[in-house]
């Protein structure tokens, strides 16, 4: 009874100091954050205008209703705004800056509403500019840097503060591995996008990194599926194949691909591929060059198993 009881309390005191631990860091993060703010608001030329805000829980989602879905899918945290008056420019600048769990999961938010049409900047990881506001992923952050003001040089200002307030966050080295295992060849700038959730309208498949490409023949999506665990990806590979079977045709076609596969002719996507090692599902969406396709998806693979994603083999 004794020996229960010290292991109850073993497990209790291991929660509650592991809990503790991990707010303990998000609270070092967040100073950090609001630490940032302040020393934009000393900076010369620039004059912290209105009180430092800070949202979360329940008030994220009442930040701004185009992407209150998006706080949701995407986990932030917390979201801190500060609104800063430029006294030699006369410009009023809105700064908002999101907290995310994770990287991939900032640039998932990050790139909700980015098209490769869009002017990107080398601010930060990435940034997109748009006439009166700048988006910017930078490690576990997005950043947002508008201003109501139009006055021809306001985009000039923009990319100055940006570029300034990213400089004053905690330094990250740029992690998401899964990602840059996307083929570079032929992929379409700026089209890498990452779902958390719902691809071919299956609710099943969850974390999807994806890209366009472009061929002679004209455009291709290749993406990757990470499952997290072999039984999950058997089980959605299988599933996805018995629900086209009776939704679809099933294509016989031999490919020089190293792994599971299966063809389909996809009423909205065309032909498709969809391909499978342990914890990964990839494949192409309306390939139309047979070895184009193969040996992009031989490249992919190689790039997941240099990575150690999946094991060699």
């Amino acid at each position: 009874m004794n020996r229960v009881f010290s292991i109850i309390v073993i497990i209790f005191l291991d929660f509650i100091f592991g809990s503790f631990y991990q707010l303990s860091a998000q609270d070092s993060q967040y100073s950090l954050v609001r630490e940032v703010f302040s020393d934009m608001g000393k900076k010369k030329d620039w004059v912290a205008f209105s009180k430092l805000e800070v949202f979360e829980g329940f008030d994220l989602y009442e930040i701004d209703e185009d992407i209150s879905d998006y706080i949701g899918e995407y986990e932030v945290e917390q979201v801190v705004q500060g609104v800063f008056y430029a006294t030699k420019n006369n410009l009023f600048i809105i700064e908002r800056l999101f907290v995310l769990p994770s990287q991939i999961k900032a640039f998932g938010f990050y790139s909700v509403d980015k098209t490769p049409s869009l002017n990107f900047l080398e601010i930060g990881y990435e940034s997109y500019i748009q006439p009166q506001k700048l988006v910017s992923w930078y490690g576990p952050f997005v950043l947002y840097t508008e201003t109501p003001d139009t006055i021809p040089e306001r985009e000039k200002y923009l990319k100055e503060f940006a570029q300034e307030f990213i400089r004053l966050l905690p330094q990250k080295k740029k992690n998401t591995p899964i990602l840059d295992c996307l083929p570079q060849k032929q992929r379409v700038r700026f089209s890498e996008k990452f779902y958390m959730r719902r691809w071919l309208d299956q609710d099943f498949f969850k974390n999807i990194y994806y890209a366009d490409y472009y061929t002679d023949e004209g455009y291709s999506r290749i993406f990757i599926i990470d499952n997290l665990n072999t039984e999950t990806a058997d089980s959605n590979f299988w599933k996805y194949l018995n629900y086209m079977k009776s939704y679809s045709t099933i294509i016989n076609d031999t490919l020089q691909i190293q792994t599971d596969y299966f063809v389909v002719n996809d009423p909205l996507w065309g032909l498709a591929i969809l391909a499978k090692k342990n914890k990964i599902i990839y494949g192409i969406l309306d390939y139309r060059n047979r070895k184009w396709a193969e040996e992009r998806l031989t490249e992919l693979l190689n790039e997941l198993k240099k990575r150690n994603i999946v094991k060699s083999g």
